[in-house]
C-alpha cells in the first residue's frame, strides 16, 4: 500500500533488517519511490483512501475500490506470474490487497505485517460512540485485506491477540535512519497528515502557542508558528 509513506517506510525497514536478501516491492504510488534507493518494484492498482474537507471521502474511496476490484482476476494472475518468476522464500504484505490472493494462487503462504489488523485480531476496549466507525473500518479491513495466513501486528501499545496461534503483536518497526538518532525533547511539535485536504487543522494549530513542523502538505511558505 503506497497512498502514504507509512507502509512504505515500514517495508523498507524490514528489507534493511535482512540485507543479504533480494526484495521485490509490489504496489502503487509511493512504493515506486523505492526505486531511488535501487529497489525493484512492480506496479499494482490500490484501493486507496481518499479525503475531502478533513474527512474520509467515502464515495471516492468506494469508487476507487470498485475499480481496483473490477480488475482483480487479471491483477492476481499477473502478480502470480511475477511470484513464480521471482520465486521468493518469503511473501509479506503490508496492508496490500492482491499479494495474499496471488500467493495462494501459487500455493504459497503469505504473512501480513501491518497495524490495521489490530482492529479485528486483538482484544481491546472501544468507546461506545465509535461503534459505527469501528464497524465500517473493520468491514473494510476484514473483507479486503485479511486473506493472509498469519498476522504480525505492529502496535505502540500492548494488546492481547484473539488467536495467538495465527497472530502476534510486535513493537514498531523503525528504519535504520531513525534508529541512528538520539531521542531528545525539543521546542516544536511534529504534525503528520496523509494529504493536503486537512486545512481546518492548520487554522486550529495557528491558535496554539507552540511551534509546529507540519509534514504532508508539501513545501510551502511558513505561516507564523507553522513550518512546512
Amino acid at each position: 500500500m503506497g497512498d502514504a509513506r507509512g507502509h512504505v517506510s515500514r517495508s523498507l525497514a524490514v528489507a534493511q533488517a535482512m540485507p543479504r536478501h533480494e526484495f521485490l516491492f509490489v504496489g502503487g504510488d509511493r512504493v515506486h519511490d523505492l526505486k531511488t534507493l535501487g529497489c525493484h518494484t512492480e506496479d499494482l492498482p490500490m484501493a486507496s483512501t481518499f479525503y475531502r474537507e478533513n474527512r474520509v471521502d467515502f464515495p471516492a474511496t468506494i469508487a476507487n475500490a470498485v475499480r481496483a476490484l473490477a480488475g482483480r482476476s487479471a491483477t492476481v494472475k499477473r502478480l502470480a506470474d511475477i511470484i513464480r518468476r521471482f520465486d521468493p522464500d518469503l511473501i509479506l504484505t503490508d496492508y496490500e490487497l492482491f499479494t495474499p490472493l496471488a500467493a495462494h494462487k501459487t500455493g504459497r503462504e503469505c504473512i501480513s505485517l501491518d497495524h490495521q489488523h489490530i482492529l479485528i485480531h486483538c482484544k481491546y476496549e472501544m468507546p461506545p460512540h465509535e461503534r459505527v466507525n469501528r464497524f465500517l473500518t473493520c468491514f473494510s479491513v476484514g473483507r479486503l485485506y485479511s486473506a493472509a495466513d498469519r498476522f504480525m501486528i505492529i502496535s505502540f501499545f500492548n494488546v492481547p491477540p484473539s488467536d495467538p496461534t495465527t497472530t502476534e503483536v510486535l513493537p514498531p518497526v523503525l528504519r535504520l535512519a531513525v534508529k541512528e538518532h538520539t531521542p531528545s525533547e525539543g521546542d516544536h511539535i511534529l504534525v503528520y497528515v496523509t494529504g493536503k485536504t486537512f486545512e481546518t487543522l492548520l487554522s486550529f494549530l495557528e491558535g496554539v502557542n507552540r511551534k509546529f513542523i507540519v509534514y504532508g502538505f508539501g513545501e510551502r511558505p511558513s505561516m507564523g508558528n507553522l513550518v512546512f
